[in-house]
This record gives structure tokens, C-alpha cells and sequence, in this order.
């Protein structure tokens, strides 16, 4: 292909699902023979770069590898775990608990008894030292005569410092991953953007956004509606016989930012009589109780441990019997932080955080994304309706651009931002059904396969309260008009495989308790 309107010919994009295996992609361009991909999608057959062969190929062109994560530790860390073993130990993390920069440029020049520089593997996060530190390895290898592939995960989050490495060095090749793209990468590329078309997830057992079972909630991120949930999802876990939690529930809340706010949730929680622990820049807190020494940093227990390694053997070696609360906001719990495995699989998540944009929204939800569909573990995610949908849209356009970018991996902004939508109000509608007897209504969305309504609740004069547009209020019938035309199906969620349902108790009088009516709202596909 030689007519490219974008400005950066020299980089690529992997689109993917979050949690669904980036650093795996990462493995398998390096590791894998992908000449053909590349011959038949993106360069003329006298123009092919082998750049996937970590030794000397039959041209005696050496490769070096620079692989970028985000500004977090935990994931320079996590990255560097998985690929040493991948790599057998030949790759360096330059980072302030590894390898310096100085000590990086010094095994450059060594050479290994087959006479290759020592480090031709780089792991370091994306700050600003580090991109300063990136360009000059970059200028050294290419020097050297060393072709260089630069590998840029969550390359949105960090675009405008990446940007100018990109294009100062166009025989070095990039490629840029993330499960959330901006606007900003297209603009910047005259509109265009180069993806490559691969398989987005592991396969059938991966484990999304739109397979969990979603519980509205109201827009309040406090204290006290956050020990509501926790109250009402204890209150589910408990055995009526003995009266015992299940020990071995798992629960995910993202609040908001501030640690005072995480530490207030945490003696919460230990009220409640479950383990309580925060992930924030200070380490990964576990709280046994409310003194000075009731914390453990497990971080400093488990060194150079992923934190899916750490969760999934507190039970074991702390001995916890009680359900455990992860606590922490999208900065140092979210984006590409694995927090699951087969033995730590989250059974709740309250999503509270105050997000500032849809691309934190996405990233923040897909902390409860995983691999392991096959132990049949059901998720359930309190979140407010106007997140959830941008989580699921979010979601569908990867589906979207990665089955546009098979015949096409030139794919313009337009495209991008309408991918997914469309499709959605095409295929569904709403419809709402009437009934006079709460037990019809809640068998009625059993039958029709909705997600399962929460615990209603009363006011203190016995008139049920249904939340809407928010506020969780007494509602008059007249609600009916607003929700079938103040809402349109391209607002809608649908997922789990099933159809999305929402119970809505109204009054034909809001001062006569017998003139209740039950609303339930489905969204089917049409006929």
C-alpha cells in the first residue's frame, strides 16, 4: 500500500479488548514469523522488514526491542514478569527499582558470545525522563546498524509525548496498543490511522463488559450509599442457617481518588466484616483493623509480584476467612492492572468513580474483565445507567473497527466514532409491559431472560421508590411517555446474551398506595 493519508507510515495499531491479552500480542510479534501479514497488508514485497526475529536472520540484520507501558510500576512490572520468562531473562527493565539508563547504554555495547548486544529487550514506563531516555536508545540502535521496534501499550494515554519519537524516527517501527483510542491520535495523523486487523481476544473464554450482570445505581459516590451496597451485598452472601459470609466473595470498588476517601471506605468494610484492601501510590494496603498497626503493604511482601499473583494467594498465606474488598481508583488499580486469575475472580464491582472522560470509564470497568468464562463465575456490577452505556459502546467499537480493519486498515475518525452505534439502533427497541401485581412483573422479566431487578425499596409513608434520571423518588404513571420517548435505543444496553429489562413502580395517584402500577421496560430486537 502506498497512498497512505496518514502522516506516520511507520506506525501501527492494535485495537483490543481490555484484558485480552496485549502483552501475549507483544510475545507473539516478536516471537512469530508475520512477514506474510505484513507483505500482503501494509508494504510491497521489496520493502518487507523482518521485524519480528529477536536474533541475527539469514541477512545478519539484528532487532531490538522497546517495549512502553504506562506510567505505572505495578504495570512496567507486570509487563517485565510476563516477557522475561517469554524471553528467558534476556530483558531489561529501566526503571528506578531495576536497570538505570546508564546501565542500559553500557550493555548496549557489550556483546554476548554470539556477538549480539547484551540488551537488545527494554521494559520502562512512560514519563517524561523515560521518552528523553527512549529517544537516545532509539538513535543508538539504529546507529549500530540495529533495527528497532518500539512497542507503545495504552499508547493513548501518553500520544502527545510518543508522537514526536514517531515521526523523528520513521525507520524504527511502532506499534501503538490500547483497548481506548482519542481523537486526538487521529487528528494528528490527518485523520487516518493504520490498524491491524487480529483477533481481539483470547477466544471463547474471554470474559468482557458486556457478559456481566449489571445493576443500575444512582449517581452518588458517599459513604453511606457505598456501606448500602456493601450491607446489601453481604446480606446476599450470608447463609440464612448459620449465618456466615461466604469467605471466599471478592469485591471490586472504584471510588474516587482521594486516599482519606479510601481509607473511610476501608474501616467501612471492616465494620462490615470484610478485609478491606487499597491500591494506591503509597503500595497495596491490606487493613486487619483500624490501628496504626492493623496495615500490611503487601507490595513489600510480595516483591516483583503481579497483583493478580498477590491477590490470588492472600487467602492461602494470610488465612482470611471473610470476603475481600479491592479498593482503589483508575489511576493505580486500573488501566492494563490484571487484577484476575483462576483462584481471584471478582464476584461484585461498584463502579463510583466520578470519571473524566468515556475512555477512563471503559478502562476503569475492565478491571473486571478476565479469561476464565469456563468456572462459570457471575459478575455483578453496580454502576449508574449513563456509564454503563458508554462502557458498552466503548466495547462494541472494537468489535466493530477490528471486522472493518480485515478489508480496510486505513480507517478514517468518522468511521471510528460511528463504529458500533448504528448497528445498535437497527437491531433493537423498547417496549414496556403493565402489570398490577409485583410477582407478575418479576416474572415477567425472569421469562423474557432480563437481568435480575435489586431489593426494592420504601419511604417511610409505604410507597415503593424507583430511581429515574437519577434520583430515587415516588413516581407518578405518567413516568410511562418519558421513558418510551425520552430515551432512544442507541441508549440502551443490551448484553449478557440476553435482554435488558428495568422495573419502574409507578402510582396512577402518588398519594394512593393502592394505585400502584408496575412498569417493566425491555429492550428485545426487533421483529
Amino acid at each position: 500500500m502506498s497512498d497512505f493519508k496518514t502522516s506516520y507510515s511507520n506506525l501501527f495499531i492494535y485495537y483490543k479488548l481490555a484484558q485480552s491479552g496485549k502483552t501475549t500480542i507483544i510475545e507473539d510479534s516478536i516471537h512469530k514469523d508475520e512477514d506474510k501479514m505484513l507483505e500482503e497488508v501494509f508494504y510491497d514485497a521489496d520493502e518487507i522488514l523482518d521485524v519480528l526475529d529477536l536474533t541475527v536472520d539469514s541477512y545478519k540484520t539484528i532487532y531490538a526491542n522497546i517495549i512502553i507501558t504506562a506510567n505505572n510500576l505495578l504495570l512496567a512490572n507486570q509487563t517485565y514478569e510476563r516477557l522475561s520468562e517469554f524471553m528467558n531473562g534476556e530483558i531489561f527493565e529501566m526503571s528506578s527499582k531495576k536497570s538505570s539508563f546508564t546501565d542500559i547504554v553500557s550493555n548496549i555495547a557489550l556483546k554476548n558470545k554470539d556477538g549480539l548486544p547484551i540488551c537488545r529487550n527494554v521494559i520502562c514506563c512512560s514519563n517524561k525522563v523515560q521518552f528523553n531516555n527512549i529517544s537516545t536508545l532509539i538513535a543508538m540502535y539504529l546507529s549500530n546498524k540495529i533495527k528497532v521496534n518500539v512497542y507503545c501499550d495504552e499508547i493513548d494515554k501518553y500520544w502527545s509525548q510518543i508522537k514526536c519519537i514517531i515521526k523523528k524516527y520513521p525507520d524504527a517501527i511502532f506499534y501503538g496498543l490500547s483497548a481506548t483510542i482519542n481523537k486526538k491520535m487521529f487528528d494528528d495523523q490527518g485523520g487516518s490511522m493504520l490498524f491491524i486487523h487480529q483477533d481481539i481476544c483470547h477466544g471463547p473464554d474471554y470474559v468482557g463488559y458486556r457478559n456481566h450482570e449489571i445493576i443500575p445505581i444512582k449517581k452518588q459516590n458517599n459513604i453511606e450509599y457505598i456501606d448500602e451496597i456493601i450491607t446489601e451485598i453481604t446480606y446476599e452472601i450470608t447463609d440464612e442457617i448459620t449465618g456466615e459470609m461466604d469467605k471466599n466473595t471478592n469485591i471490586l470498588i472504584i471510588p474516587d481518588r482521594t486516599n482519606e476517601k479510601h481509607r473511610d471506605i476501608a474501616y467501612t468494610c471492616l465494620l462490615l466484616g470484610t478485609l478491606p484492601i487499597i491500591i494506591n501510590q503509597h503500595g497495596i494496603i491490606m487493613y486487619k483493623n483500624k490501628s496504626k498497626r492493623g496495615s500490611i503493604d503487601l507490595k513489600k511482601i510480595y516483591q516483583n509480584k503481579e497483583l493478580s499473583d498477590v491477590l490470588k494467594n492472600l487467602r492461602k498465606d494470610y488465612n482470611i476467612t471473610v470476603p475481600i474488598v479491592v479498593i482503589g481508583s483508575s489511576v493505580c488499580a486500573g488501566r492494563g492492572i490484571t487484577h484476575q486469575s483462576e483462584q481471584f475472580l471478582y464476584d461484585y464491582g461498584i463502579i463510583l468513580q466520578n470519571p473524566t472522560n468515556k475512555i477512563e470509564i471503559y478502562q476503569t470497568v475492565s478491571r473486571l474483565a478476565h479469561n476464565f468464562k469456563y468456572l462459570n463465575k457471575k459478575c455483578k456490577v453496580y454502576i449508574t445507567e449513563a456509564n454503563d452505556k458508554i462502557a458498552r459502546e466503548c466495547e462494541d467499537k472494537i468489535y466493530k473497527i477490528n471486522e472493518m480493519s480485515g478489508s480496510k486498515p486505513e480507517i478514517s475518525y468518522k468511521e471510528f466514532k460511528k463504529a458500533g452505534k448504528q448497528e445498535i439502533e437497527d437491531k433493537y427497541e423498547q417496549v414496556i409491559e403493565e402489570f398490577e401485581k409485583l410477582e407478575e412483573a418479576l416474572f415477567h422479566i425472569k421469562q423474557v431472560g432480563g437481568i435480575k431487578h435489586n431489593a426494592l425499596k420504601m419511604n417511610e409513608k409505604g410507597f415503593y421508590l424507583s430511581s429515574y434520571s437519577g434520583n430515587s423518588e415516588v413516581l407518578s404513571y405518567d413516568i410511562k411517555d418519558k421513558i418510551l420517548n425520552g430515551k432512544s435505543t442507541a441508549n440502551m444496553s443490551i448484553g449478557n446474551g440476553r435482554l435488558y429489562t428495568r422495573l419502574y413502580v409507578t402510582y396512577l395517584d402518588t398519594t394512593d398506595k393502592n394505585s400502584v402500577v408496575y412498569l417493566v421496560r425491555v429492550v428485545k430486537e426487533k421483529s
